[in-house]
């Protein structure tokens, strides 16, 4: 390092001895000294000589001070600005940030010349204060920037567009679709009628990105196809010359592939993702090549073709570790697919070691363990939604295991993991969610809480330890209360506590809304920049942490605030807790009966209690046993009673009888004496049985006589 200073040192001094006379020379005009020094700073900066292209540029700005050019003045300091922002030194960056906002007020005189100043130095600290995470900021320096740029009288049509284009991408960050938007819709109208076509590109496939993650992929592949097209086309033949088009155009065939699988439309899917593995060049662009293999190979997966489908995986992860430094969680999410692949196949070693190393990569190097290798804290995971994944895999994997062993202690496992997905989910309910994870915990939180209570009813069965009971009966009451998705939580809270009456209540409302939302944009981008590595990473990383903490402590203060002052709100909002089975059992009176159903694969569990007991029955539900079900709920409900009342009668008489035997004879048998009221929780087509019309025996053929 001393090596280093000294080198500059001695730089600077031959520079300034060599150039003394010409600083003071009468016979040399100082701005053409300064362009001379300005144009080998510039030559400096394209040999990426660093220490020379600071220098040149400090002695620059030494001479157009001296001439007041400060037109030259503010180019030095935009140049500087930009270089230092390059280098990841965004401290330095933001002093000539702001440098050229004060020079161009105090020194520009031309009016137009100042508008045009004070446009370029907004955006620049706009692009600055969005790669620190200073979302807030960012946009209000994005709006500075068009607000000076729209009194121009004439109109700079390359940097409104770029104004309006960042200004989206802010708000998009912030969870802010709506908006995002109309600003892209309005960046698109300053872009050219010909040409500009790498803007038009990336503004399309930022809009079909918007509409992705709102779930819906048919209003997103149309935006995706322009982006693709244009580019497909290469107007000025940029894609085979250029590493950055070809990244972004392997981005567009990723986006569509990942699209049209969404749709499950496979060969669509396949056409793009293959066409983005045309352009694999050796180490170039292999983070986004990954993301291509790795979508193919989940394509080939889920068609059934394992074996090509892990070839790809396989490729997927080594292009990830080629560009990555482990632990990663794009190399974690290579090895989660990869042992969801082996999963399908019942390979179930090959599963638990990539689940293991999905795991491991998904933690945070800061992350502390228990014994069993669980954080002690949701938030040391670098994604909640993979790390879930993850969780539910390992509880499947359990679960498979010990139907193909009959072995307790992988239920056991499985439970472990169940339990750790279940903070998760409520963890990720009770913050901010994105589009993403809410439509992830929609489509699975029902399978992960029922998957758990098989594992714990067949625990239960299998060991007889009443602890496993518990757990079957804390999943049955956390699926059920979990299934109120967090925007439903909130209106209902709102709904049934005295918050919307009162001014302080809605302050408190619109500031937690606003500070859930901020928290979980500045937590995304936190986990991008740990898994970026970059120039400016360690202070991206550090704004990021400062913000976070900030904007928690005063979360924190409004979830202190909402508890004292609005307590039913609080309750409704923020509580997890569901009833137990000791509780339930202590409401119970003699005679009492509460029986409740849940439905697994190939089977239906009976979970009964009593003021004084507990039973489990496993009823055996292939396809047979439904159909049962099925024609019971159509006779009760009188679909064919009109066509012939009388064979309708003989087939509901038979259908209640079958229907009771299935579901209630066996429960009931022990307890038939001492039960007087049966209380039902249904599950599944359940829902629709009217248990009340169910036929405890058939009637007599026989009719009595009274004639």
């Amino acid at each position: 390092m001393l090596f280093h200073h000294l080198n500059r040192s001695l730089l600077l001094l031959f520079l300034l001895i060599g150039q003394v006379s010409l600083l003071f020379s009468q016979s040399a005009n100082a701005t053409e000294q300064g362009d001379q020094y300005y144009l080998q700073a510039k030559l400096a900066f394209r040999n990426r000589q660093v220490d020379s292209f600071i220098l040149y540029m400090d002695v620059a700005l030494q001479y157009y001070r001296k001439d007041e050019n400060w037109n030259q003045v503010f180019s030095c300091y935009q140049g500087l600005s930009n270089f230092y922002r390059r280098q990841g030194d965004f401290a330095r960056s933001l002093i000539y940030a702001d440098s050229l906002i004060m020079l161009t007020r105090g020194k520009i005189e031309d009016e137009e010349d100042r508008y045009d100043g004070l446009g370029h130095a907004y955006l620049l600290k706009g692009v600055l204060n969005n790669e620190l995470g200073y979302l807030e900021e960012a946009i209000a320096n994005y709006r500075r920037a068009i607000v000076e740029k729209e009194k121009m009288e004439k109109v700079d049509s390359q940097a409104l567009a770029k104004s309006w284009n960042n200004l989206a991408i802010a708000h998009s960050d912030l969870g802010d679709y709506e908006q995002a938007l109309k600003c892209y819709q309005r960046a698109f109208a300053f872009l050219p009628i010909d040409g500009g076509w790498e803007g038009k590109a990336t503004i399309w496939n930022n809009i079909g990105h918007i509409y992705f993650l709102l779930d819906q992929p048919d209003s997103a592949i149309p935006y995706f196809l322009r982006a693709y097209r244009l580019f497909q086309t290469d107007p000025e033949g940029a894609i085979s010359s250029s590493l950055q088009y070809a990244g972004n155009y392997i981005n567009f065939c990723n986006n569509l592939g990942k699209a049209y699988l969404k749709r499950k439309q496979y060969d669509s899917s396949y056409l793009y993702l293959a066409e983005a593995l045309r352009l694999e060049q050796p180490s170039q662009n292999d983070d986004k090549l990954s993301l291509s293999y790795q979508l193919l190979g989940k394509l080939r997966v889920d068609q059934g073709l394992y074996q090509e489908g892990l070839d790809l995986l396989n490729k997927s992860l080594l292009k990830a570790v080629a560009f990555y430094q482990s632990p990663h969680p794009r190399i974690g999410v290579c090895h989660l697919e990869i042992g969801r692949a082996h999963l399908e196949r019942a390979q179930w070693e090959k599963a638990r070691t990539h689940l293991t190393q999905a795991w491991e990569n998904l933690l945070k190097n800061s992350a502390q363990v228990d014994s069993l290798g669980f954080p002690d804290l949701i938030d040391h995971v670098f994604s909640k939604i993979d790390m879930l994944k993850v969780a539910h895999a390992f509880g499947e994997l359990g679960l498979q295991q010990y139907h193909g062993t009959g072995k307790d202690h992988f239920l056991r496992e499985a439970l472990r993991y169940f339990h750790f997905a279940d903070d998760l989910i409520v963890s990720m309910r009770q913050s901010y969610l994105g589009e993403e994870s809410k439509h992830y915990l929609a489509e699975r939180s029902d399978r992960i809480y029922g998957e758990a209570i098989e594992a714990a009813l067949a625990y239960y069965r299998s060991s007889g330890d009443r602890a496993a009971l518990a757990e079957a009966f804390f999943f049955m009451e956390r699926n059920r209360a979990s299934s109120l998705m967090e925007s439903r939580m909130d209106k209902e809270a709102r709904m049934f506590s005295n918050i919307r009456a009162s001014e302080k209540g809605q302050l408190l409302l619109s500031e937690e809304s606003r500070l859930k939302r901020e928290l979980a944009a500045y937590r995304r981008l936190l986990f991008e920049s740990e898994s970026k590595p970059d120039a400016g990473r360690s202070q991206r990383i550090s704004h990021l942490q400062g913000q976070i903490f900030e904007k928690d402590r005063r979360f924190d203060e409004i979830r202190t605030e909402l508890e004292k002052s609005f307590p039913d709100y609080y309750q409704l909002k923020y509580s997890s807790q569901v009833v137990t089975l000791e509780e339930v059992r202590q409401r119970l009176g003699d005679g009492q009966l509460l029986l409740e159903y849940h439905f697994a694969p190939q089977r239906l569990w009976a979970l009964a209690l009593t003021a004084d007991a507990e039973w489990v029955e496993e009823i055996p539900m292939g396809g047979p046993e439904k159909e049962t079900i099925r024609e019971f709920i159509e006779e009760a409900h009188g679909s064919s009673f009109d066509l012939d009342p009388f064979l309708s009668f003989e087939q509901f008489v038979s259908s209640a009888s079958k229907t009771y035997d299935l579901l209630l004879r066996k429960i009931l048998a022990e307890r038939a004496d001492k039960t007087e009221q049966i209380l039902i929780v249904p599950d599944g087509m359940l829902h629709f049985l009217p248990f009340a019309a169910l036929l405890t025996d058939r009637p007599s053929d026989s009719v009595p006589d009274y004639s």
